[in-house]
């Protein structure tokens, strides 16, 4: 059928979780070049669908996305990262991803309210914390945007991107002197910079509240230092800094197997199972609309759905 999964019914009302894991490893070290590669994979994305970034951070295995209100630039800004991304680390570590890189396709949810939002928030720049990489988000040296979800400021940097064709094999072992010289060999390479743009607060607009900036950075903040010294209780052995940008490229690790996501997030029951009918509805009027077009018969295409390609032929002409 035509392909209608996501909902993107009302693109610029729509705040959404994406996230993917890759097959096996943990190849997002924190090196500075490995950084600088993705940083600039990140902005030429935004160059070439500029989407709005609420918030992101790469974990070693996999990261997550929240995006406010361009639903229609979600798919096709996730399909150039997550390809530039699989090919640069296929340059960067060839033996291990010769082949495969992500476990699947990425996930994407829909965020229904505001609750939902901040609890992912939350959820996203506590993981460092909860795996005891760190003690402190601040101290995190992998990829992210934590800066802009503390200080509440829209944060715009430029970015050199260089071509995939100009990356090499890494070392599997850290050297910090190596990781210099190849960040400085991936900057003379670079051809041009682009602007990354992240907007914490960018998701307010969605639900009508921007005039509740402050208020909602406030509440937001408070819980997240409460998750801050709940794991400082804990007392977990911390990794630290230096030790996660020192680790192994080739470390050997296999997820488990996860949940099977569910395509929104709503913490209040009632509206979830309105949603859920409501999507429901649209993807019945998406197949019926599918049907129709394979007989060769005229008919409107759902708002919101995917209609096939210009290309496509019916099976039969009427």
């Amino acid at each position: 059928m035509g392909r209608n999964r996501r909902d993107r019914r009302e693109p610029n009302k729509l705040t959404v979780h994406v996230t993917a894991q890759v097959f096996e490893g943990l190849p997002f070290v924190a090196r500075i070049c490995i950084n600088k590669q993705i940083l600039g994979i990140l902005a030429r994305g935004q160059a070439l669908y500029p989407v709005e970034i609420v918030a992101f951070i790469l974990m070693g295995n996999h990261h997550h996305f929240i995006f406010a209100g361009t639903g229609n630039l979600i798919s096709n800004y996730m399909n150039y990262i997550q390809g530039e991304l699989a090919r640069a680390f296929q340059r960067f570590i060839p033996i291990k991803y010769d082949d495969l890189f992500w476990a699947d396709r990425f996930k994407e949810q829909k965020l229904v309210t505001p609750q939902d939002v901040m609890e992912q928030l939350i959820y996203m720049y506590s993981n460092p914390l909860e795996a005891g990489l760190v003690s402190d988000i601040k101290e995190y040296p992998g990829v992210s945007s934590i800066e802009a979800f503390l200080t509440n400021e829209i944060k715009a940097k430029l970015h050199y991107w260089t071509p995939i064709r100009h990356l090499t094999k890494l070392n599997n072992h850290y050297n910090e002197k190596e990781d210099i010289e190849m960040a400085k060999e991936l900057f003379s390479k670079n051809e041009g910079l682009h602007e990354l743009k992240i907007n914490p607060y960018g998701w307010l607009s969605c639900f009508g509240m921007q005039s509740q900036r402050e208020k909602v950075h406030e509440k937001l903040m408070k819980i997240f230092n409460e998750q801050v010294e709940k794991y400082k209780k804990m007392g977990l052995v911390i990794k630290g800094k230096e030790s996660l940008r020192a680790q192994p490229l080739y470390k050997k690790h296999r997820p488990e197997k996860g949940e099977r996501t569910p395509y929104l997030q709503c913490y209040d029951p009632l509206l979830r199972l309105m949603h859920i009918a409501s999507y429901r509805k649209f993807c019945e009027d998406c197949r019926r609309a599918w049907k129709l077009l394979k007989k060769g018969f005229q008919c409107v295409w759902p708002l919101g759905g995917y209609r096939p390609s210009s290309g496509w032929r019916p099976l039969i002409q009427v």
